[in-house]
Parts: C-alpha cells; sequence; structure tokens
C-alpha cells in the first residue's frame, strides 16, 4: 500500500506522481494508494506517528521489503521505520513545512544584464538550466541593467565583477541540488545565491578591466 500524503490547498507544491510512477515502473506492485489529505485527522497522525515535517510525502506498507530494489535504494531517499514501513525522507520542492505552514521551494530570480555587450550571451539561459536540470521552480522575474539604480545596488551588495549574471532569492536553500550549484554559484551572507563562473555560459563583460571576453578567447585559454 501507497500512503499519498499532500496538501491539495498548495496549488504551487510539486506533484509526486513521477516518483510514484518510478516505483512502480521498477516492479512494485502497488495494490492500493491512498491520497490522504496531511490536514486530515489521519494524516496528521501519520505526520506525528512517522515525524513527517513536510508534504507532499510518501509512505510505502512494510510489505515493499520484499522488493529488493527498495532494500537496495531506499535508504537513499527514505528511511525504514520500526513497525516496517518505508517514509520519504528527501523533499520534493516546493513543499509545506509541516513545521512552519511555510511553502518552500520557490525561488525569486533577478536577471542582471549589460545591455551595451550585444555579444554576451543571453541571461535567460539560465531559467532552463535551472528547472530542467536542477528542478528549481522559478516564481518572480525581474530583470535589471548594469547602469539601472537597481542594478548598481546589486552590483555593490554582492560584489559583482562578470555580467550577465543571476541571483536567486534564498528559497533555493530549499533544494538538495544546491551543493551542485555551489560548483558555479557563491551562497551569500542573506541566503542568496550569485551565478559566478559565466565563463562555462559564453561571453560575458569583466567590469574590472572593463573588456568584453569572448566565448572563442575562453576555449583557447
Amino acid at each position: 500500500t501507497l500512503y499519498n500524503l499532500n496538501d491539495s490547498a498548495c496549488g504551487k507544491c510539486s506533484d509526486l506522481s513521477p516518483l510514484i510512477s518510478q516505483i512502480r515502473a521498477a516492479g512494485i506492485m502497488v495494490s492500493e494508494e491512498k491520497v490522504i489529505e496531511i490536514k486530515s485527522k489521519e494524516g496528521k497522525e501519520l505526520a506525528k506517528k512517522y515525524s513527517i515535517d513536510f508534504a507532499p510525502s510518501i509512505i510505502l506498507s512494510k510489505d515493499a521489503a520484499a522488493y529488493d530494489i527498495i532494500q537496495q535504494a531506499w535508504a537513499q531517499i527514505g528511511t525504514k521505520e520500526g513497525d516496517g514501513s518505508y517514509v520519504l525522507r528527501a523533499a520534493n520542492p516546493p513543499f509545506i513545512n509541516l513545521t512552519t505552514g511555510r511553502l518552500r521551494g520557490i525561488v525569486n530570480i533577478i536577471y542582471l544584464t549589460d545591455k551595451s555587450c550585444t555579444q554576451c550571451y543571453n541571461v535567460n539561459e539560465h531559467k532552463n538550466v535551472l528547472a530542467q536540470s536542477f528542478g528549481v521552480k522559478l516564481d518572480k522575474e525581474e530583470t535589471f541593467d548594469i547602469t539601472d539604480a537597481k542594478g548598481k545596488e546589486l552590483l555593490a551588495e554582492y560584489n559583482i565583477t562578470k555580467v550577465p549574471t543571476v541571483i536567486l532569492s534564498d528559497e533555493v536553500n530549499a533544494y538538495p541540488a544546491t551543493q551542485v550549484l555551489k560548483q558555479f554559484y557563491s551562497a551569500e551572507k542573506d541566503g542568496s545565491y550569485v551565478f559566478r563562473t559565466v565563463s562555462v555560459v559564453g561571453t560575458y563583460r569583466d567590469l574590472t578591466s572593463n573588456k568584453v571576453v569572448e566565448a572563442q578567447q575562453q576555449s583557447q585559454e
């Protein structure tokens, strides 16, 4: 039996259907799928029993132990409880933090451009990469040029020396992918993430030398 704990009032929460489909595709016979409102009496009881602090989440009954793949792989995303049940522990943003009632994982993004640099890469490329490769759910999007008052403020605040670039709000910290993002972004004191490795994307302007660095030059170097 698969218990699907969710909050139907959360229109922006992630859908665990792909994960459930993967479980079925792995050859696990789900005889019954129970969709349970996390705010219902049963939902609250299950959350308390298994110390579940986010929704959506899923629980598999102890019968899942009959499958080798569960015994081998479940530890990567969840725990096996004392009663034999398997509980998902890896939150899939966006989700509701059941302790605070707060929606986590809705990320705002700021695109910082240099309109004078016609050769510079299209900063909007970040949107697809973040969504498709890292599963980041973007909400509010704003664009500022480095000649704008806000653009100048951002340059100074985050000591940005290469543009174009993007700044992600602190909600990106809700994603497990932040460990990978840190290879390309700097984690700031306010929780924001600033993209720093612009050279891996394309042509950019180095504000320190005020020179445009072309992609071809990068590959030669």
